[in-house]
C-alpha cells in the first residue's frame, strides 16, 4: 500500500510539473507569481522523484515545503514561543516606561533599550497570530497573511539591527571621548526619539515594499512562502543583484558589519576603561548587541546556503527561525539580570505597582503620608524655610531626593554597587575622562 501511495503522488507530481514547471515560473521575467503557490511541492514528493522528472532549479529550493504534518507541528510550537517572547519584550517595556514615570531612570540609553523591545514585542505578537492561525490549517491561511508577515518581519529585523548600529555608534563615541579627556555629551531625549523616529522610517518602508510584492523602477521586492514556513523576500532569476547588493545588506548585513567592527575596534584598542561607570554602561550594551547578531547569524547562513544547497529537511530552516525569535526572550532575562533598576520596576508592574519607586529594592510610596516630590521641590527652592520639615520629608523620601539632585548625576559608590544605574542622568550630564 506504501509503494502504491508513493507511485500516486510521483505520477500527480509529475502530471503538475507538465503544467505549471517550476523554473519557467521562477525564471519568467513577467509579473510575480502569487505568494502561495497553488500545486504546492511537498519535499516527499521531490523525495521519490528521479532526477530528470522534475525541473527544479536552485532558486526553487527554498519554496519546496514541508509535509502538512510537519508545518502543523512547528506553527504550533512557534506559535507557543511568540507568545513567551510577546510577554517577555512587552514586560520589558512596561519595567522601562515605569522606572522612567517614577524618576528612577532619565537616560537616553533606557530610551534606545526600549526602541530596540518595541520591534521584538511587534515581531513576537505577530507571529504568534499568524502561527496560530496557520496552524489548524497546516499552511498559510491566505495570501493577504503572507504579505502581512513579510512586513513586519522585515520592518523588526531592520528596526532592530539599525537601532543597534546607533547604540554601538553612542558607545563608541562615549569610550572615544574618555579616552581623549574630552567631555560627552549624550544625546537627549528629544534626540534619541529623533534617531528611532528616522530607523523606525526606515524599517516601515521596507516592510511595505516587501509586503506588498511590488516592482518599483525595475527592482523586485518579491517575498514567497520559504519551506511553507514564513514569508520573506527571496532570491530569483533577474533579481540575484538586487537580493546580494541591496536588500540583504539594506536590512541586516550593513548595520551588522558595523556594529561588530566597532566592537572589535573598541576591544583590540583597548578602549573600556578598568573600572567606573563608562565600562559597566559599554558592556551592559555590547552584550545586548552581539547577543542580537549572534542569534540571527544562523538564521542568515541557513538561508544564503539554502539558496545554493537543497535541505533534506525544512527543520534547518525551522531552528535557526525558532532562535532567532527566542532573541526576544534572552534579551529580557539579560536586563533582568543585569539592570536592577528595571529588574526591580519589571516586578513591580507585574505587582501591578505604579507608584513606588522600586529603586534598590525600596518599597516607599511616592504619594504616601509625607510629601510628593513635586511638592518637596517646590519647599527646597524657598531657601531655609521649614528646614526640619524638609528634612524629616528627606529621611521618609530618600529615593524622590535623590531624583531631585540638581546636578542630575549620581554618586560613584552607587554606581559601582548598581552598575547599570550608569545609564541614569546621562540627559543632563556630562562625561570627563576618568583617572
Amino acid at each position: 500500500a506504501k509503494q502504491l501511495s508513493n507511485i500516486t503522488e510521483t505520477k500527480k507530481t509529475c502530471k503538475q510539473g507538465e503544467q505549471q514547471p517550476a523554473s519557467q515560473e521562477r525564471g519568467s521575467n513577467t509579473m510575480s507569481p502569487p505568494r502561495l503557490d497553488d500545486n504546492v511541492l511537498y519535499r516527499s514528493e521531490v523525495d521519490s522523484l528521479d532526477n530528470n522528472s522534475t525541473s527544479l532549479t536552485r532558486f526553487d529550493y527554498p519554496r519546496v515545503s514541508s509535509s502538512p504534518e510537519d508545518l502543523h507541528l512547528q506553527f504550533s510550537i512557534l506559535g507557543t514561543v511568540n507568545l513567551l517572547v510577546a510577554f517577555s519584550c512587552g514586560l520589558l517595556i512596561l519595567g522601562i516606561l515605569r522606572s522612567r514615570r517614577v524618576g528612577v531612570s532619565k537616560g537616553p540609553f533606557d530610551l534606545y533599550l526600549l526602541f530596540i523591545a518595541l520591534p521584538d514585542f511587534i515581531s513576537g505578537f505577530s507571529c504568534m497570530l499568524t502561527c496560530w492561525m496557520s496552524a489548524p490549517e497546516k499552511s498559510y491561511v491566505s495570501e493577504e497573511m503572507c504579505g502581512y508577515q513579510a512586513f513586519y518581519l522585515n520592518a523588526t529585523v531592520a528596526a532592530n539591527t539599525w537601532m543597534n548600529a546607533v547604540i554601538i555608534y553612542q558607545i563608541h563615541k562615549l569610550l572615544r571621548y574618555s579616552n581623549v579627556r574630552r567631555r560627552y555629551i549624550p544625546p537627549t531625549t528629544q534626540q534619541a526619539c529623533c534617531h528611532a523616529a528616522i530607523v523606525y522610517a526606515y524599517a516601515i518602508l521596507w516592510g511595505v515594499l516587501c509586503g506588498m510584492q511590488v516592482d518599483l523602477f525595475g527592482m523586485p521586492f518579491n517575498s514567497h512562502a520559504l519551506s511553507g514556513l514564513y514569508c520573506i523576500p527571496m532570491e530569483e532569476k533577474g533579481n540575484s543583484w538586487f537580493y546580494y547588493l541591496a536588500f540583504l545588506p539594506g536590512i541586516f548585513i550593513l548595520p551588522s558589519l558595523y556594529a561588530l567592527a566597532i566592537m572589535a575596534h573598541i576591544l583590540l584598542k583597548g578602549m573600556l576603561p578598568g573600572s567606573g561607570r563608562r565600562r559597566v554602561l559599554a558592556l551592559f550594551l555590547i552584550r545586548i548587541i552581539f547577543l542580537y547578531i549572534a542569534v540571527f547569524l544562523p538564521l542568515s547562513l541557513s538561508l544564503l546556503i539554502g539558496n545554493f544547497v537543497y535541505f533534506e529537511s525544512n527543520w534547518a530552516y525551522y531552528i535557526p527561525a525558532v532562535m532567532t525569535h527566542l532573541q526576544g526572550i534572552l534579551t529580557t532575562l539579560l536586563v533582568y539580570f543585569t539592570n536592577p533598576k528595571i529588574a526591580e520596576s519589571m516586578k513591580k508592574v507585574l505587582q501591578c505597582d505604579w507608584t513606588s519607586t522600586g529603586s534598590g529594592g525600596s518599597d516607599q510610596e511616592l504619594s504616601s503620608n509625607g510629601f510628593s516630590k513635586r511638592y518637596i521641590h517646590g519647599r527646597l527652592s524657598q531657601g531655609g524655610n521649614n528646614k526640619s520639615s524638609i528634612q524629616s520629608s528627606h529621611v521618609q523620601h530618600s529615593s524622590a531626593e535623590h531624583d531631585l539632585n540638581p546636578e542630575g548625576g549620581k554618586e560613584e559608590e552607587s554606581l559601582e554597587m548598581a552598575p547599570v544605574q550608569t545609564a541614569d542622568g546621562l540627559d543632563t550630564e556630562t562625561f570627563e575622562a576618568e583617572p
